[in-house]
């Protein structure tokens, strides 16, 4: 298992610290495909808007080979601590299913009335039923398709 770094080629400028139980050309390959496809996350738009992919490298930045999938990421994280990427937008990798729940439970609690609002919004939307003609929030939508109503007309 490796911490690896991508970097602008012939400097000292990393862009994006990541780490990876495969080869690192197999990961490599896959940040490669992200990257073609546009399916990719900001690391594969920074690399697109800056010169391209001929324009990054990629260097192990250190080699674990007997440690399990949480150790390696805190050795992820030590080194985006230290090296300060520009393009790691998760400063902290959540890590355990408690680490996960703790997590949402934060981000609910600091916004709350934004989410509240959202689900509201959510709730109050209708559309019309092409088949029988009423009106249906879209909460309801699976109920009424399923309903008498809908299935007579």
């Amino acid at each position: 298992m490796i911490v690896y770094g991508v970097y602008l080629m012939d400097t000292d400028i990393c862009i994006y610290v990541g780490s990876t139980h495969q080869s690192l050309s197999d990961r490599k390959a896959n940040h490669h495909y992200l990257y073609r496809s546009g399916k990719g996350h900001y690391l594969h738009s920074y690399i697109k808007d800056n010169g391209g992919w001929d324009m990054y490298t990629f260097k192990i930045i250190s080699d674990h080979p007997h440690v399990s999938r949480t150790e390696l990421l805190d050795f992820e994280k030590d080194s985006i601590i230290e090296i300060n990427p520009l393009c790691n937008q998760q400063r902290n990798p959540i890590r355990t299913k408690e680490d996960t729940i703790e997590y949402y439970r934060t981000r609910y609690i600091q916004n709350a009335e934004a989410i509240k609002e959202r689900s509201r919004r959510w709730a109050a939307q209708t559309f019309t039923c092409d088949k029988c003609k009423c009106d249906v929030r879209w909460g309801e939508k699976s109920r009424h398709l399923r309903s008498i109503k809908h299935n007579v007309t």
